[in-house]
């Protein structure tokens, strides 16, 4: 996820959704995403385990190693807390016969080890920043860890909650100090990283991971590639859109958002009252926030093949780019909250005090939870020189090469790519990454879907490459810098290409 803090205050943000069912169809067979992550908002660390008393199984569909558990259950669930961890145990009961059959026959022509095992024994620790702010924490306890019990019910998961901002370095101090989980839900920038410490283990022969493989979308699927293997799978992805207050742009004389760069410099103009309304909130001005403006506009960081900066990050267009945006600071459109401080993006944009904002998909259900009174309104990133690029964020689930129980930790990443948990979180703003669940009609139906997966037919990721936390403090420092003013974009981007040739180059 991502940082998609926009429940919080602005200082949170350094990095960091109706069609008909035809033109769905239409929208994913031609996408293709490109690789990189987003972030979500968190609480304080959670644990959660989840244990069952009853087995069901079934298996994965033609094409997929994911499977839909189809079946009439009756649950009972006791929760027990204490200090940082919740126990959830569920118990269900099996599964209808026929889908049973029907899911195994599935499977056996597809070439993938059907899911569930009522003999598999194990435990296995999930580490993951699913946000409480959002659907996400109840979603994982109340759907996906009974779901996983049903199938195995001999497999005991203990999932903690991280929060965002401090997972990569736990994971870091956890590598040192020889204590990490089996499974992590992990940004998709971080995967190339942690593979070239030697962390993770290689999936590319792990039963059923082709089936995965094949039914995933290319540019999620990508992220988990380096140096020849795979080192994770593509758990969700997303990208980010405008937001916008449609009252205030009604009452501006605007029936409809802005389509393209100059449209939107105008309407944010427009839509600005000095001392009580901006027109444009960015969530912060890190690389998360900024980029897909940047891009759009005609920016580049680097090459295609992530090699160079120079001719790129301070080409014309990338100084042009920057300089638009910077202007329209200057014009008094964009606060000062962008620094730090004042009310959330959504707030501001559901008290009418912000006109335009933009965020991904888990937006919508923390909006009906803060705000149930106010309709969110969606639309794609303006077109510039550009295009209309949007950034791709998402996790991928990675299996750490040190897991003691290597055969639970599998089991349970598949299952984490099956149709029943894909649609349960796609239902609160997890896009999957899977081909076979995302013209699902649960998920379809959703009013933000379409917008979002318009955009991730054209957008861009944050690179690849596990120099990528430092470049990104690079670019991030140089943007904060020009919005300050402190010196004209071309400065600052003539003075940060160098450092992110060097940091490109390993040195």
């Amino acid at each position: 996820m991502k940082t998609r803090l926009a429940t919080s205050n602005l200082r949170g943000y350094v990095r960091h959704g109706r069609l008909s069912i035809t033109i769905l169809l239409a929208i994913f067979a031609s996408l293709v995403l490109a690789a990189c992550g987003d972030n979500t908002p968190t609480t304080a660390p959670a644990a959660t385990t989840a244990a069952a008393t009853t087995a069901a199984t079934t298996a994965a569909a033609a094409t997929t190693v994911a499977a839909t558990t189809a079946a009439a259950t009756t649950a009972a669930a006791t929760t027990a807390a204490a200090a940082t961890t919740v126990a959830a145990t569920t118990a269900a009961a099996t599964t209808a016969a026929a889908t049973t059959a029907a899911a195994t026959t599935a499977a056996a022509s597809s070439g993938a080890p059907a899911l569930g095992d009522p003999n598999l024994k194990g435990t296995v620790t999930f580490w993951h920043t699913y946000s409480a702010d959002s659907q996400e924490q109840a979603t994982l306890a109340k759907v996906v860890l009974p779901g996983f019990t049903k199938l195995y019910p001999n497999v005991k998961v203990t999932a903690q909650q991280i929060p965002d901002n401090d997972f990569r370095q736990k994971l870091l101090t956890g590598i040192s100090g020889n204590i990490l989980p089996d499974v992590a839900r992990l940004d998709i920038q971080y995967v190339p990283e942690f593979a070239e410490m030697g962390a993770l283990a290689k999936l590319d022969d792990m039963p059923g991971f082709a089936a995965i493989k094949a039914d995933a979308y290319a540019g999620p699927l990508s992220t988990n590639f380096w140096k020849g293997s795979y080192y994770g799978l593509p758990l969700d992805t997303n990208t980010k859109v405008l937001m916008y207050n449609k009252a205030l742009l009604q009452a501006a004389g605007m029936n409809e958002p802005p389509k393209t760069m100059e449209e939107f410099a105008t309407a944010a103009k427009k839509l600005s009252v000095a001392g009580k309304q901006f027109g444009f909130v960015p969530s912060g001005t890190g690389s998360w926030s900024i980029l897909p403006f940047f891009w759009s506009l005609g920016g580049n960081v680097t090459d295609e093949g992530i090699t160079k900066a120079s001719g790129f990050l301070n080409s014309a267009d990338s100084v042009a780019a920057l300089q638009f945006l910077v202007d329209l600071k200057k014009a008094g459109t964009i606060p000062d909250a962008i620094f730090g401080g004042g009310i959330s993006t959504l707030e501001g944009l559901s008290t009418g005090k912000y006109a335009i904002i933009d965020d991904g998909p888990w937006m919508n259900s923390i909006a009906a939870k803060q705000f149930p009174n106010f309709q969110l309104n969606y639309a794609p990133m303006p077109a510039g020189k550009g295009g209309s690029i949007g950034i791709v964020g998402g996790e991928n689930l990675v299996l750490f090469a040190k897991s003691k129980d290597n055969a639970a930790a599998w089991a349970f990443s598949r299952y984490m790519l099956s149709s029943e948990v894909q649609i349960a979180m796609g239902k609160i703003g997890q896009l999957p990454a899977i081909k076979s669940v995302a013209t699902s009609p649960e998920l379809t139906s959703l009013p933000y879907y379409a917008t979002f997966l318009k955009q991730l037919q054209s957008t861009k990721a944050r690179l690849p490459h596990p120099a990528w936390t430092k470049i990104e403090t690079v670019l991030n420092d140089t943007f904060e810098a020009a919005f300050r003013g402190d010196k004209d974009p071309k400065t600052l981007l003539d003075a940060a290409t160098p450092k992110v040739d060097a940091l490109l180059a390993g040195k």
